[in-house]
């Protein structure tokens, strides 16, 4: 009776042990790409205090996702990844903001 009830389960865990890793595996609803965006969020807020507390204030994380796309630069192309001239472009107008960093 103890051995059947063991058995019972183990074979109960093993089954939970795989469905749940297939959901894992899966990903149907999206968790693992909210976590990221979430452990991103958290790394580029206490990144900065390695940094002096003078630099701190003037540090800007510029950062472009497939959301934002195409580029708000006039004459850009739509297609990704962007053209090297429209890189160049890019580049141009981030330092016309003239970053410390």
């Amino acid at each position: 009776m103890l051995k059947s009830r063991l058995a019972i389960l183990l074979v109960a865990s093993v089954l939970q042990a795989v469905f749940w890793l297939a959901v894992l595996r899966a990903d149907p609803f999206g968790m693992s790409s909210a976590a990221d965006r979430v452990s991103e969020g958290i790394f580029l807020r206490l990144y900065p205090i390695l940094y002096p507390g003078a630099a701190r204030d003037k540090i800007q994380v510029v950062m472009i996702d497939e959301g934002q796309l195409p580029l708000p630069i006039e004459g850009a192309s739509s297609e990704w990844p962007i053209r090297f001239e429209d890189h160049v472009a890019l580049i141009e107008r981030i330092l016309s903001f003239e970053p410390k960093a």
